[in-house]
């Protein structure tokens, strides 16, 4: 296989990936597509490059959820 065969490969993958992921993702929003795809175990950079966002959005979106999360947690005790 040559450079450009994998290349080719490649960008087929990219597509697969985004397709499956839309499976999941269809009538959330972008907290909620963050957080589906952060519980599957997918970094950050990666579900920036899945959601079409800035990878520093995802970051802060994820980070911001986990902290109103332990709000929540403290509240209760």
């Amino acid at each position: 296989m040559n450079d450009k065969q994998i290349a080719e490969l490649m960008n087929k993958l990219d597509v697969i990936a985004k397709l499956l992921a839309s499976n999941i993702l269809e009538g959330k929003n972008l907290t909620q597509q963050a957080l589906a795809l952060s519980s599957l175990g997918i970094e950050r950079k990666d579900i920036a490059w899945i959601l079409g966002e800035d990878p520093d959005l995802i970051s802060q979106t994820l980070y911001q959820t986990k902290q109103a999360k332990g709000r929540k947690k403290e509240e209760k005790k």
